[in-house]
């Protein structure tokens, strides 16, 4: 069994309040000793009455009064000259000469001395037995103390584990291993904080991955245009023709704006990967969300029809980014598709399903699994005339977790593909 400091550092901590309290309880006692040896004030008025009897007897007669007093009372009373009781020091005679009555201690001996007046004879009361704590209330207390031990032991010893095992995998992590779980927790205090730094671990994991396969995607989107460039500029310094030279020019203008078209659709993506916006969850007519974003689209040459199954069925949804999904499944569907687009409105249960479908050639089945992923393409094959980075789909992903909601994308019907939007009805 291993014990680590956080074990110890508890330990110590509650063991160090248990002597506190003890502490406290050893000075309650000392005040109640204290208070009990004034209780002997009526024994020192008890003996200044013998006195008074004593002064009224002769001498001589002393001893036998002792004597007649011890029978009757059973007590141990005794009267001896002050200089022969040796276990009086000089500081002891000079206290008894002031006060005339002293109590002297001797471990767990009282004795009261009383000086008779005007003589050097002394009165003496005792040895009596000061009070002491019983016995078995002592041993009572120390089991006591003994059984706190021993629980607070066995409480901190899994807790400290625990807090031991979670240092551990924070350290982990703090070097750069980022696929350490700590274990599961052994008490119920811990389990909750085990539990979200697993979760926290996650999904550090996977925002460290996302920026390593972000930061090797952006580096090959921006390696080929930028090497068309180079090579344009190359042959434009050798062109003669003048037409060659427009040709060149234009080419590197293009990558010039592909270029731009990267870095705006990269600062929108890491913009929305990085932070959640201020949603405004409003109420709409669903049909009237996808119609009225049609409106944009009224210049294309192809067919776009909507085929609505939920009638007036209204939904709660953020507009903007709603419009911000469908665009992105529209403007993919006018781009691999063949000028033929349906949107099906449709409910499933508490959630609506908005499908846009083309007739082009579809996702390649490889692709499916990832197409929602930043830098993926629907297409291997398409050029980049067509435009697009592959992060339209990743945005589109975003927006769903933000409305609760999910992506899809399957064969349509048409031939093409159909990607698929999918939220509750409620938020």
């Amino acid at each position: 069994m291993k014990l680590g400091r956080t074990f110890f550092s508890l330990f110590l901590l509650i063991v160090f309040s248990l002597l506190t309290i003890i502490w406290f309880l050893d000075q309650a006692w000392h005040i109640y000793l204290e208070q009990d040896l004034d209780s002997y004030t009526g024994h020192k008025v008890a003996l200044s009455v013998v006195e008074e009897r004593l002064l009224e007897l002769p001498e001589e007669q002393w001893p036998d009064e002792i004597a007649r007093l011890n029978e009757k009372f059973q007590v141990n009373l005794s009267m001896r000259l002050m200089p022969t009781i040796k276990k009086l020091t000089k500081d002891d005679q000079d206290n008894l000469a002031k006060g005339k009555t002293y109590i002297y201690l001797n471990g767990d001996d009282v004795m009261i001395h009383h000086l008779v007046s005007q003589t050097e004879q002394v009165l003496i009361l005792g040895p009596m037995k000061i009070p002491t704590r019983p016995e078995l209330a002592t041993l009572g207390r120390i089991l006591i103390l003994v059984m706190f031990g021993l629980l607070i032991f066995f409480w901190l010893w899994p807790m400290s584990r625990d807090l031991d095992a979670l240092d551990k995998a924070a350290r982990e992590i703090a070097n750069s291993n980022f696929d350490v779980q700590a274990p599961k927790a052994m008490t119920s205090a811990i389990e909750p904080l085990t539990k979200t730094f697993n979760m926290m671990a996650v999904r550090l994991k996977n925002l460290i991955n996302a920026h390593k396969e972000l930061t090797s995607a952006v580096a090959h989107e921006l390696r080929t245009p930028l090497a068309r460039s180079r090579f344009a500029l190359q042959m434009l310094e050798s062109a003669s023709d003048e037409e060659k030279r427009s040709k060149y020019i234009h080419q590197i203008d293009s990558d010039n704006k592909e270029l731009d078209e990267l870095i705006n659709e990269l600062l929108i993506y890491s913009t929305l990967e990085s932070d959640r916006p201020q949603l405004k969850f409003t109420d709409y007519k669903l049909i009237d969300v996808v119609n009225s974003h049609l409106e944009k689209y009224e210049q294309y040459h192809g067919s776009i029809e909507v085929n609505n199954h939920v009638g007036n069925l209204h939904v709660e949804c953020d507009k903007h980014f709603i419009d911000r999904a469908l665009a992105n499944y529209i403007n993919n569907a006018i781009k691999y598709g063949d000028d033929q687009i349906v949107i099906n409105l449709s409910q499933e249960g508490e959630e609506v399903i908005i499908d846009v479908e083309d007739n082009g050639k579809g996702v390649d089945d490889e692709i499916k699994p990832t197409v929602f992923e930043a830098f993926t393409r629907a297409d291997k094959s398409r050029n980049k005339d067509k435009g697009g980075f592959g992060l339209g789909l990743a945005i589109v992903e975003r927006i769903m977790q933000w409305h609760q909601g999910q992506v899809a994308v399957d064969d349509s019907e048409l031939g093409g593909a159909k990607f698929r939007l999918k939220f509750p009805i409620v938020q």
